[in-house]
């Protein structure tokens, strides 16, 4: 053959070399880049919730509620809340519960801020919580808790709890609390069970592998009475929680080693426009009542010791009848037992002791006329506070980093994506006024979410919430009537819609 069609074909052998070389350089190659993207275990679930999730309130304001944190709801913002006192909180003891469930963010989501809508699982969103306070002091738990669906046999729980106690100082002026916050992730196998399952195993299902840690929590806010703005603080330390077993696999998924909460700093400024005051002084009502019954026992005892000075003065009488008068620079005799010691003695005259009877009841039913006329006095100056305000709020929230983390969604779909690398940044904005007195609240939000996720930028959001207050009720007869209340808020962002409703106390 010529040695020109001998070149041609040395040619083609070297470039269809080349390419087989090439495409098996690209298929390990991308056989290296999928194994890489699978998970192995040794990642660190990166449990930080972008997206607000709480009450209505809280949600309604865009999550800035770091000043604002007051009662059980206030809890996961800032642990102060659990004896921050409201405006209308006029009583030694006090109470509040909170109860909001969403049904999470629709399908086709991308709950992480990761820039990828790759989660098509049902979700839930349930919030309870409740708060006790004894004059200064308070304590108080939040529970935060989200559902997923895995499958129609299995189900991924993760809960969030803070509680804690606070106490006031400068007459709840200044308020710091100090709590903890427990993280847990459970899977569970809904099918085990049978028709025999308890309403514990409805909930929660057999539990395949169950993680669960525990971090402290301080925070504070100032509000000082007479002034527009109050001022909030948090802090919080990260969170490791590590699996229950050494199982690797549950329900089809490899599972993380750890999960963590990364260390969190919060800062809020909150302002309120217009007549109706943002706080006050808390005065202990029984320092009220303390003073009534003390001019009551005051009277008693000026009446007791004039009934002895009488009774004395009685004794002295009879007794210059039946002895000798004295000599001459000498004074009467006293009889010992009768005037030793006349303040703490007890009148004899059973007569008067019978008006003393009647005069004394009648003063206890008079105190308690008095006690409770001051209370109501207490309470229709609270009502009488106007109702025209507008309320602003702002906050901003540091994340620390996890090393080694993924998204919640790298969990669901098993494909590695770096999370919380770096520290993250997030803003948060609401508003609050009341467009019918005593009625219904409003609120609207916006912040702007940080990603976790390196090359994924900021998303903000868009929030709306509202209040109707329905009636009093006295919980059949066992607490002091309250006005009960019914909510439903939004939250809408780009990959991200959610709603949800609520129930709880009207103030």
């Amino acid at each position: 053959m010529p040695a020109a069609f001998h070149r041609p074909s040395r040619a083609l052998v070297r470039v269809a070399a080349l390419c087989v070389a090439a495409s098996w350089l690209v298929s390990h190659s991308a056989e290296a880049q999928s194994k890489a993207a699978a998970l192995t275990g040794a990642e660190r679930l990166d449990f930080v919730t972008g997206p607000v999730i709480g009450s209505g309130r809280v949600v309604g304001l865009g999550g800035a509620y770091t000043a604002l944190a007051v009662g059980s709801d206030g809890a996961a913002w800032n642990p102060a809340s659990y004896a921050t006192r409201n405006l209308w909180d006029l009583n030694w003891f006090e109470w509040d519960v909170a109860f909001d469930y969403s049904p999470g963010a629709f399908r086709n989501t991308d709950f992480d801020n990761n820039g990828q809508t790759r989660v098509a699982s049902n979700n839930d969103f349930v919030t309870l919580g409740g708060r006790v306070g004894f004059g200064a002091f308070g304590l108080g738990a939040l529970l935060r808790m989200q559902y997923y669906s895995l499958g129609q046999g299995a189900q991924l729980q993760l809960a969030v709890a803070n509680y804690g106690v606070g106490y006031a100082l400068l007459d709840g002026q200044l308020v710091i609390g100090l709590g903890a916050r427990t993280a847990a992730m459970t899977i569970s196998d809904l099918t085990r069970g049978g028709p025999a399952m308890t309403i514990s195993d409805l909930t929660r299902g057999a539990a395949l592998i169950d993680f669960s840690g525990t971090g402290p929590e301080i925070g504070a806010t100032l509000g000082l009475a007479g002034r527009p703005y109050r001022i909030g603080v948090s802090a919080r330390l990260a969170v490791h929680a590590e699996r229950g077993s050494s199982s690797l696999v549950a329900a089809g998924l490899i599972l993380p080693h750890q999960l963590a909460l990364p260390a969190e700093v919060q800062f809020g400024l909150a302002y309120q426009l217009g007549k109706r005051p943002l706080n006050r002084r808390f005065v202990d009502p029984r320092q009220f009542d303390k003073r009534f019954r003390e001019a009551m026992l005051a009277r008693r005892a000026q009446r007791q010791h004039e009934q002895l000075a009488r009774e004395a003065e009685a004794e002295r009488m009879r007794e210059s009848f039946v002895t000798a008068p004295p000599r001459l620079g000498q004074s009467p005799r006293q009889p010992a037992a009768e005037l030793a010691d006349e303040a703490s003695a007890a009148p004899r005259d059973p007569e008067w002791w019978v008006e003393e009877s009647r005069t004394r009841k009648l003063e206890e039913h008079e105190l308690a006329q008095a006690m409770q006329a001051a209370a109501d006095e207490r309470k229709a100056q609270v009502k009488a506070l106007s109702h025209h305000y507008v309320l602003l709020s702002s906050e901003a929230i540091v994340t620390g980093t996890t090393h080694d983390g993924i998204g919640l969604e790298s969990l669901l779909t098993q494909q590695r994506q770096v999370s919380g690398r770096e520290l993250s940044l997030g803003l948060r904005f609401g508003a609050e006024a009341e467009p019918i007195a005593r009625r219904v609240r409003l609120r609207l939000g916006s912040y702007f979410e940080p990603s976790r996720f390196s090359g994924v930028g900021y998303r903000p959001h868009a929030t709306v919430a509202t209040d109707l207050r329905l009636f009093a009720w006295n919980l059949f007869g066992l607490v002091d009537e309250f006005d009960l209340r019914i909510g439903a808020y939004a939250d809408i962002a780009a990959r991200y819609n959610s709603i949800g409703v609520g129930m709880g106390m009207w103030h």
